[in-house]
């Protein structure tokens, strides 16, 4: 599979209790099967991962 969606990893790979990562906002779930997705897959794990950052900084502030 030739993909071209970048993975959104920034390095810090830390679950929280809801198994969400803070560093890039994926659900392990979505982590796991990054490597097989489809790049039409990969785009929609990556907006949905973003909106789960905004939302997390949103309740930080």
């Amino acid at each position: 599979m030739n993909a071209t969606v970048p993975s959104p990893c920034t390095g810090i790979c830390r679950l929280d209790d809801d198994k969400v990562c803070s560093g890039c906002g994926r659900l392990l779930a979505e982590i796991a099967a990054w490597s097989s997705a489809s790049d039409a897959e990969r785009r929609e794990i990556r907006r949905l991962a973003e909106q789960r950052m905004k939302l997390q900084n949103v309740k930080k502030t």
